[in-house]
């Protein structure tokens, strides 16, 4: 599989603006480059098959640093066909309830479990997003995790 990371996938990532200019770079931000999946590319699916969706710096449904991130893999990831089952999302900033929410569809709202708190990198630890991965998703499920 390739990397589902912008920082991977980017080729201008780490070069300066056009003219040389060292600056706020636009293309950074871009998602055009992520490699996502279709759902004829999954592994063959087995019966009781999930998909699962890890958002490690969601944000809120609508807006982000890096743009709106979890409308647009949810968006994306649907219309190539694979609609999430369950979607976790991890943010650090302290946000507004309704914010976070504020337009997501019924099938992500129903599909989504928000910690507004950081994500811990201790193995095993209660907050640790790779420590929930395990034990949700097992080996013929699709895993998606946006760091």
């Amino acid at each position: 599989r390739r990397p589902s990371s912008s920082y991977f996938r980017l080729p201008w990532r780490t070069k300066a603006k056009p003219g040389g200019d060292p600056g706020y770079n636009p293309w950074i931000l871009k998602k055009e480059w992520i490699y996502t999946a279709w759902s004829f590319e999954r592994m063959r699916e087995t019966h009781g098959s999930k998909s699962y969706f890890f958002d490690l710096g969601s944000s809120t449904y609508l807006t982000g640093a890096g743009g709106a991130s979890l409308s647009w893999f949810a968006d994306i990831y649907d219309k190539r066909g694979i609609r999430f089952d369950r979607i976790f999302g991890w943010e650090i900033t302290v946000e507004n309830p309704r914010q976070v929410f504020h337009g997501m569809p019924e099938w992500v709202f129903d599909a989504m479990s928000y910690y507004n708190i950081p994500a811990e990198a201790e193995p095993g630890a209660i907050h640790n997003p790779l420590r929930t991965l395990r034990a949700v998703a097992r080996k013929e499920d699709f895993v998606v995790v946006k760091v």
